[in-house]
Formats: structure tokens, sequence, C-alpha cells
């Protein structure tokens, strides 16, 4: 009996609210007036040429796909720029030049040695072969030679390096 009691009193107290949400939504749909809108303000402007502002502004950071060192083998005052600053250049092409008074005057000085010490070391070849000197001779000779030489490229190369290529 108890348990018909405390249904019935639940399915009451659910019915009450059932009807109470449906009258109270019967009379808030008679409040709400749906208002149409008919027109929209707007204003009118004649239209008339006009200068366009072409700069754009933005933050951030440039990161180059590409980076490259350059570096000079040979210490000295730079004398020319070839190139600016971000312009494209092609492998090879010239980018500065370093003052090359002293390179060149060691190139034309070990130049000079290296040829007297190669014509010294062949008129040493055909003296030996005369039997006129000694093989010791011969062999000094072309130390000379070789030591001319290997000045004589060094030389050549520090001049060829006062101008720095991409």
């Amino acid at each position: 009996m108890k348990k018909k009691l405390v249904l019935v009193i639940t399915v009451l107290v659910v019915a009450l609210i059932v009807v109470t949400l449906f009258s109270n939504r019967a009379a808030m749909e008679k409040k709400a007036k749906i208002v149409a809108i008919t027109s929209y303000p707007v204003s009118v402007v004649t239209a008339a040429k006009q200068k366009l502002d072409e700069t754009f502004s933005q933050v951030g950071v440039i990161v180059s796909n590409n980076d490259v060192e350059v570096a000079s083998e040979l210490q000295g005052k730079v004398t020319a720029v070839y190139v600016k600053e971000g312009s494209h250049v092609s492998p090879g092409s010239p980018l500065v030049k370093v003052d090359d008074m002293v390179p060149e005057a060691n190139y034309a000085s070990a130049k000079s040695s290296y040829e007297k010490a190669l014509n010294d070391w062949k008129r040493m070849q055909g003296l030996y072969q005369d039997g006129l000197i000694s093989k010791t001779d011969l062999e000094t000779s072309q130390q000379v030679y070789s030591a001319a030489e290997a000045g004589f490229v060094n030389a050549k190369r520090q001049y060829q390096n006062s101008i720095i290529t991409s």
C-alpha cells in the first residue's frame, strides 16, 4: 500500500510539472513578439578616385635556405667590393679585392727566382752529362729548383687569393 501511495504522489507531481510547463509556454509565446526587420540602415557614398596605400608592414624573422660564410685566405685591407649585400651572385664571381701590393711583389720575386733556378738546373744537367760537375752539385741545383718552384706556386696562389670569389 505504501508503494502505491508513493507511486500515485509521484505521478501527480510529474503531471503538475507538465501542466505548469505547458501553461507557461503558452504565456511566453503570447508575450514574445517576433519583430520582422523590413529595412537595414545604410550609408551611401559617391565613388571617387583615391590614392591607395601600397605599403605593408609585418613583424617577423626571415630565414634563408642557404647560408654562405665568406672568408679570405689572405689577410689585408679590403680595397674594392664588387657586389652589394643581398645581391645574387653566380659561382666564381668576384666579391671583394684585398690589397695585393705585397702578394704581387712576392709573386714577381718568386717567379724570377723560379726561372733562374730552372735555367741553372738545366745548365747543371748539361754540365753533369759532360762530366764537368759532380752529382752532388747537380742534386743541389735540383733542390734549389724544387724549393724555388714551391715558393713560386705559393706566391702565385697568395696573389690569386687577393680577389675573393663566390
